[in-house]
């Protein structure tokens, strides 16, 4: 594989390894799960001498609440709490106790219910200053209302969502703006608060599943707009290379003219003796003159009639031609060259070279050598 097939492609399969890895990793169960058995309990009225009660049962994988709401206390309630997994946090011992759930966005409730209107769903959260083991509801209350269905049913809830409720303010005599957002890194339990009728038939709520599913946009968002920015940059420079190269190539293809272009018998006599004695150093107007029988002032106005060109500018139109093809075809020092197409000196064809190409002879091999190689 070339450099360039690694530019491109390395990332795309760094990208998909790292959302392979997102993706594997295991969502949390905190219940039902044996590690966790046991790990809650109810609460109600009755702490403040009212009269609701709650009756928790076990049903093989299950657990039951029979909550009772009953007058006596100025606002009745009863509900259950779940308690978090501890030990996650050894890095540092007084998180201990917390569970960090800043890497989860959603948790999935699977509820049976019966004569219950709603659901309080609360994750309580530690909050310095304020938060006493003593006291669990002193934790912060970050609540999240569930319109219960009724039988058994699935329910996703968006940790974003919760608020922390006016009552919990109240109670610890602080104002919303003077905390900030809740830290999810240090959950402490999760309580449920049922709706129910005083003194009506008793709630009735069973919970099958809780689950915490992990918030993988938190991790792949900046990797996709890495990713993209990635390839944006390596487009733009890829774009811009071969906009150079493009404003570099030279053409070095060479086609002899054909001498059955020309009409009469001089121009053929002219054109031939040039061509073929092109690389002599001493190869002169005055010596095709010689040679061909043909006034310098005929052989001067066939080349400019049919090329365009004096015999000046035609002779070093050849020699540069030939040249070029040696340049790329051989290994010949520029030297040797010079001398092989009828320059007098190296410094003679460098300074006609770079005339008429716009470049040196060394430079022309290298980029034509480059570009042929693409």
């Amino acid at each position: 594989m070339n450099k360039k097939n690694v530019v491109y492609f390395l990332p795309l399969v760094l990208l998909v390894a790292f959302c392979f890895y997102l993706f594997v990793r295991p969502n949390t169960i905190l219940y039902p799960d044996p590690a966790n058995k046991g790990a809650y309990y109810t609460f109600s009225d009755k702490k403040y001498d009212g009269n609701s009660f709650v009756i928790m049962k076990q049903m093989n994988d299950f657990v039951f609440f029979e909550l009772y709401v009953k007058s006596g206390y100025e606002e009745p309630y009863a509900g259950f709490t779940f308690n978090l997994p501890r030990g996650n946090r050894l890095d540092q011992k007084e998180l201990r106790d917390y569970f960090d759930m800043s890497d989860y966005d959603r948790v999935k409730l699977n509820l049976s219910t019966k004569n219950v209107k709603n659901i309080d769903f609360s994750i309580n959260t530690f909050e310095p200053k304020i938060s006493d083991t003593l006291d669990p509801v002193s934790y912060r209350h970050n609540t999240l209302k569930i319109h219960v269905a009724g039988d058994t049913s699935e329910y996703m809830v968006y940790i974003k969502d919760a608020r922390t409720p006016n009552w919990w303010f109240k109670d610890y005599n602080i104002s919303e703006s003077e905390l900030p957002a809740p830290n999810w890194s240090v959950a402490y339990n999760l309580s449920f608060l049922a709706h129910i009728d005083a003194d009506g038939p008793p709630g009735l709520v069973t919970v099958k599943s809780i689950t915490f599913y992990k918030n993988y946009w938190k991790y792949l968002a900046p990797a996709l707009l890495l990713f993209f920015i990635y390839y944006i940059v390596v487009g733009l420079l890829w774009a811009n290379q071969k906009k150079k190269k493009r404003q570099k190539e030279v053409v070095v293809t060479y086609v002899q003219r054909p001498l059955e272009d020309h009409k009469s018998i001089e121009e053929n006599s002219v054109i031939n003796f040039i061509a073929e004695n092109y690389h002599l150093p001493d190869l002169s107007i005055s010596s095709v003159t010689e040679a061909t029988g043909i006034s310098q002032r005929a052989v001067s106005k066939i080349l400019y009639d049919d090329l365009g060109k004096t015999f000046k500018s035609y002779l070093n139109d050849l020699r540069l031609r030939e040249a070029k093809r040696l340049l790329l075809c051989t290994r010949n020092s520029i030297s040797e060259i010079a001398y092989a197409v009828g320059f007098n000196s190296p410094n003679s064809f460098n300074r006609v070279f770079r005339v008429q190409e716009d470049t040196t002879p060394s430079a022309y091999r290298k980029i034509a050598k480059e570009f042929t190689e693409e």
